[in-house]
Order: structure tokens, then sequence, then C-alpha cells
């Protein structure tokens, strides 16, 4: 009984994801910094370097709480890594590419 229990919980605790926290804090953060510097007419590429300045330590927290959450569930060390790279990419990279559609004349 006790170890059916214990089964349930663990296994309801993988199907949670990891926390919800760093990634709304690095989305907030990223929203953030591209409302702020919209009439400031930057280049792409500049804009992403102080998305990535601004919001580093958010990203470093989204980052870690998925691969944690990655090893916790098995997979190896090196792919966590890998996809929560890709993942704040996607992130840095959509907010970009609004940014600019918005910048853009109509």
């Amino acid at each position: 009984m006790i170890s059916l229990a214990l089964a349930t919980t663990l296994a309801a605790a993988a199907l949670q994801g990891p926390p919800a926290a760093p990634r709304r804090d690095y989305s907030s953060c990223l929203s953030k910094i591209a409302k702020e510097k919209r009439s400031e007419k930057m280049e792409k590429e500049a804009f992403t370097a102080a998305l990535k300045t601004a919001c580093a330590t958010e990203e470093a927290a989204f980052r870690k709480s998925l691969v944690d959450y990655d090893v916790k569930t098995g997979s190896k060390r090196a792919a966590a890594e890998e996809g929560a790279k890709l993942q704040a990419e996607d992130y840095l990279v959509n907010v970009t590419e609004t940014y600019f559609e918005a910048a853009a004349p109509q």
C-alpha cells in the first residue's frame, strides 16, 4: 500500500513538468525589455544583445529549471542542456522577430 502511494506521488511529480516561475520570469523580462526598447529603433544584433544582457539572470534560472527537470526524469545532462539552450534561444528569437515586425512600416 505504501509503495503504491509512493509510486503514484512520484508519477504525479514527473507529469508536472519543470517549474513555471522561471519560464514566466524569463518571458516577462524579454517582453519588458522589448517594450522599453521599442522607441530606440535598434539594429537586430544590438537589440538581441540588449535582451540577452538584461535578462541573463532570468535566462540562467529558466535553463537551470529545464535541465534539472530533464535530468530528474532520466535525460542525460548534455541532452538536457542542449534542449534548455534551444528553448531559451526560441524565446529570444520570437521576441526579436515580434519586435521587428511591430517596428516595420505598414
